[in-house]
């Protein structure tokens, strides 16, 4: 967990998660950052990734569109507990300029971002599988549940919340990919079933899952395994498997 420095010199070590529920951490420690409101606050705050949110837009988030008459003043209340929350933590980070409020952070301070950097990295060296699989593990073992869980169905955070589990998926595909190339087909098998069941209409596990049993010597249960993707997609969507699957 990388820091910054506050003002007067002191030290931030605050760590932001959002790949799950939201969390903010100091030194090991999880910090109490309230109820709903104050974490759709915050949530909202963190998405916004150092840029300033108007009062508006603070109230249309914090109380999904739905604000009560009082809601300018309630809000100067919740952005007051948020700074003495993260002050407590660590250093004065909840910035108030002419258009609003935002978080001075640093992006090595948000799990997402070291999420995708950890990616990144696993991608690069796609040619050492070994090593891919230990990053994308790496960058795994990050995740607590689906990110921003508690508000992903809310149009202010939906879009981010979607985009980062598809990277998730697609991380995940990776690893199996990697564990091919390492020659870990029974592994890859018992965890392609799986994937392939929760994700029943993407087609590069299936061709992970007929890759790892043909090189396991079960080539009868490989092409089962392109038919019965085969019927599927003809039976949901009313296509054939793509020109890479059939492949």
């Amino acid at each position: 967990m990388n820091g910054s420095t506050a003002a007067g010199g002191r030290s931030m070590n605050l760590d932001y998660r959002v790949l799950g529920p939201i969390e903010v951490w100091a030194d090991g420690r999880q910090l109490d950052i309230g109820g709903s409101r104050q974490r759709r606050l915050l949530a909202a705050l963190v998405l916004a990734g150092g840029r300033p949110i108007t009062a508006e837009r603070l109230i249309d988030v914090v109380w999904v569109g739905h604000p009560p008459d009082q809601a300018r003043n309630t809000l100067r209340t919740y952005i007051a507990r948020a700074r003495r929350v993260l002050e407590a933590g660590g250093g004065e980070v909840l910035v108030t300029d002419a258009t609003g409020w935002r978080l001075d952070r640093s992006e090595t301070a948000l799990d997402s971002a070291r999420f995708e950097s950890a990616l990144a990295g696993a991608r690069a060296m796609s040619a050492d599988p070994i090593a891919s699989m230990a990053s994308i593990e790496e960058a795994l073992a990050l995740w607590r549940d689906h990110a921003y869980s508690e508000f992903s169905d809310e149009q202010w955070c939906a879009g981010e919340a979607v985009r980062l589990d598809e990277l998730r998926t697609a991380a995940e595909e990776e690893r199996i990919e990697a564990m091919l190339g390492c020659g870990l087909y029974d592994d890859a098998i018992s965890e392609l079933e799986s994937f392939v069941d929760r994700h029943p209409l993407r087609d590069r596990p299936r061709g992970q899952l007929m890759i790892a049993l043909y090189r396991a010597g079960r080539q009868v249960e490989a092409v089962r395994s392109y038919q019965d993707n085969r019927r599927h997609h003809g039976q949901e969507v009313g296509v054939e498997p793509s020109d890479e699957l059939r492949t």
